[in-house]
């Protein structure tokens, strides 16, 4: 218990910093407030993921554009049942969309670089 207690002010000081920083996030301390900033984060990283993932199709052959899209389901499918299974413990309170949100960005972010990487080198996996 002590881990995931630590865990969540982690999480609240750096989504304090980084939606500052990078989403003028209005940040006041409430609950309410960096859950917003949690989601608003979110939004942002998926908005980056689907340029990406539209630029990655427009520049494929249609063969690849197959691959790529099989793959982006898969990992959506993914994407949420690891974050389901990260927050479990805290379904009911109210930090839980903080912790989903975050954990969705993260996961996102993860893409983009996946995506990234596909842009550069071509090589859909």
């Amino acid at each position: 218990m002590p881990v995931r207690i630590l865990l969540s002010l982690l999480i609240v000081f750096s989504l304090n910093s980084f939606a500052n920083s990078e989403n003028d996030c209005d940040y006041n301390g409430t609950q309410t407030q960096m859950n917003i900033c949690a989601l608003n984060l979110y939004k942002v990283s998926n908005r980056k993921l689907n340029e990406r993932y539209s630029l990655l199709m427009h520049e494929l052959e249609n063969k690849d554009k197959k691959v790529l899209k099989t793959s982006q389901r898969r990992w959506l499918k993914q994407q949420d049942s690891i974050c389901k299974d990260r927050t479990k413990d805290s379904v009911g309170g109210s930090i839980h969309p903080l912790e989903l949100h975050m954990c969705l960005k993260s996961e996102t972010d993860l893409r983009i670089e996946t995506l990234n990487t596909w842009l550069e080198t071509r090589e859909i996996k």
